[in-house]
């Protein structure tokens, strides 16, 4: 998920939900405290710029980049709080009751390219498509809103 602020700031959210078990029972799958972790370290260089078939990467156009985990409870294990603090990208967790905490703040990319950013604000038309206002945007929020009305 991308957010482009008022102030031109965009943020690059890698998110990782809790998957129910097929035979509908209360358990969830958790993802694994690694899990987004690599696509989230991705974020840092993208997008990649397409010239003639191929791709280059300038820079990432992302101010700031987050992975955000469903977790059954907001419990760490602190080496796993030492870790969060090595990569340059911040750590949000979503608990079953819908509240978010933010566990440790981005810094700033240290990949950002003001060529990269600029290209990517000036071509946001082509998401237009993923927006807020978008029909599969809709679709995703009525799901959600049903889900935790069942909370």
């Amino acid at each position: 998920m991308i957010e482009v602020k008022k102030d031109k700031t965009i943020v690059a959210y890698e998110l990782k939900g809790a998957r129910k078990y097929q035979d509908n029972s209360a358990d969830q799958n958790w993802p694994g405290f690694y899990d987004g972790l690599g696509q989230a370290l991705a974020y840092l260089d993208l997008p990649k710029i397409a010239e003639n078939s191929e791709f280059r990467s300038a820079g990432g156009a992302f101010d700031f980049v987050y992975l955000v985990h469903a977790r059954p409870d907001e419990s760490f294990e602190e080496y796993d709080l030492k870790i969060l603090n090595l990569p340059p990208i911040g750590f949000i967790t979503v608990l079953p009751d819908g509240k978010c905490m933010k566990i440790h703040s981005a810094q700033p990319n240290p990949l950002r390219d003001e060529g990269a950013k600029l290209h990517f604000l000036d071509n946001l038309e082509t998401l237009e498509k993923h927006s807020i206002e978008s029909r599969i945007f809709r679709g995703i929020k009525q799901k959600g809103e049903i889900y935790f009305q069942k909370l």
